[in-house]
């Protein structure tokens, strides 16, 4: 009696067919809805690993179904509206370690001969991990940060740092409070809208 071969007969063509393959997922959700990333300077990376357990903790806490990004969206449009009549809650300078503000000018009444520049040793790459922040957040409050970034001179990161640390603190203090509300749904015309 003869051996069969069950990959003779299983399938007509090709034994790769048989393997199942992986399918790429659609990622409209995620085109539609960018993260915005803003980098820390590492004076203020403990700040920033604080200010992510607690957004992180207020979601848990608000409910089953808001994000971190919910939280930190509300967050940064409160210090919007709250920079606007207090102009003082942003930093008047930027941390030591960044580089906005920096202007590099030629001085031209230099008398002296220059100084002989040694050739930079190779340092070894900076080990420490940088820090982002990264939020799911409405594009308008993105813009809106940025612009007041560039407005005061202060790198994105540090002033959106600064803005949730605002909020984080009147939040604590018990100057308001998040509530879960929910959406409206319209039924208009030939489909279902989304209205909030």
């Amino acid at each position: 009696m003869t051996r069969r071969d069950p990959l003779a007969t299983a399938a007509p063509g090709n034994v790769e067919d048989l393997i199942p393959a992986s399918r790429a997922r659609p990622r409209k959700w995620e085109a539609n809805n960018p993260a915005t990333s803003y980098r820390i300077p590492p004076a203020l990376r403990e700040a920033a690993y604080n200010l992510r357990e607690n957004l992180a903790a207020i979601a848990r806490a608000t409910g089953d179904w808001t994000t971190q990004d919910e939280v930190a969206d509300v967050f940064f449009c409160r210090a919007l509206e709250q920079y606007k009549t207090n102009p003082a809650i942003l930093p008047t300078t930027a941390s030591p370690n960044s580089r906005t503000g920096q202007t590099l000018v030629a001085e031209e009444t230099w008398t002296a001969t220059p100084p002989d520049i040694p050739i930079p040793v190779k340092k070894p790459k900076n080990t420490t991990p940088r820090v982002i922040l990264a939020f799911r957040i409405k594009r308008a409050t993105a813009a809106a940060v940025k612009t007041l970034a560039s407005t005061v001179c202060l790198p994105v990161g540090e002033t959106a740092l600064a803005l949730l640390l605002t909020s984080l603190a009147e939040y604590r203090s018990g100057k308001f409070r998040l509530k879960v509300q929910p959406k409206i749904i319209l039924r208009a015309g030939s489909g279902w809208e989304n209205e909030s």
